[in-house]
């Protein structure tokens, strides 16, 4: 997550997939995964907040409007505007110095992601919110680009604590059948059973994927609140 995104169609969807767990009586934790912006021209889907078209959450839109509005795009606005009730937020930054050993890169990772275990272990539900997504093989996590993805290891950390985890990730350039293998794949490596794992799609603009890691006894809880939040926000949110 950087700040650019802020107000963005993507934390609109993000927002509201949110909502709809705290709504639920989930205790949220969020994990901004929070890196530095760039010249990039990421964050700039924001003409839905002008928009004539009616959305299944106008609350949400009008304070994410106002936040745009106002110049305050930034993390810290969403945590003060009262969107996401009953939540935790860890809004440390992950940056790396890349002139630094990389034994010293490591261990900053691992004091970032410790701090944030520490953090959030009080939540019901945790949030992880990587600019890119699930960690790749052709990018070491700490490398320049290292902090744009989680680790295999740092999601079940909270998996194995006990805690519900959400993913995001951002879409790749391939097909919805390669995208659902690499899902797939990745909850067999991790002895996940196959009904302690879903994932949907929010579909404006570009496809963002949110990966679900569920424990057991909120399997049901869980299906029945992302069954009702496709029946709303179809066509926005897709199974």
């Amino acid at each position: 997550m950087k700040n650019q995104y802020v107000a963005d169609i993507g934390d609109y969807g993000k927002c509201a997939l949110l909502r709809a767990f705290i709504d639920n009586g989930f205790a949220l934790g969020l994990n901004w995964y929070l890196t530095l912006d760039d010249d990039s021209k990421d964050g700039r889907h924001t003409d839905y907040l002008s928009s004539s078209k009616p959305y299944p959450d106008e609350g949400l839109r009008a304070s994410l409007c106002e936040i745009f509005e106002n110049g305050f795009r930034n993390v810290s606005s969403i945590e003060n505007s009262g969107l996401l009730q009953n939540t935790i937020f860890y809004h440390d930054v992950l940056d790396f110095d890349v002139s630094k050993p990389a034994v010293n890169r490591l261990r900053q990772r691992g004091d970032w992601h410790n701090n944030a275990i520490q953090k959030l272990s009080g939540c019901d539900i945790v949030f992880l919110d990587p600019d890119t997504g699930l960690e790749v093989k052709s990018v070491n996590p700490i490398s320049k680009d290292g902090n744009r993805y989680a680790t295999n290891e740092e999601v079940m950390d909270y998996f194995n604590k006990g805690q519900n985890v959400i993913i995001y990730q951002h879409g790749k350039r391939i097909s919805q059948v390669e995208q659902d293998t690499i899902f797939y794949e990745f909850g067999v490596r991790n002895n996940i059973p196959k009904k302690q794992f879903r994932w949907i799609s929010f579909r404006p603009y570009s496809v963002r994927y949110y990966l679900m890691l569920i424990q057991k006894r909120d399997v049901k809880r869980v299906n029945n609140l992302i069954d009702e939040l496709l029946n709303r926000w179809d066509p926005l949110f897709q199974s």
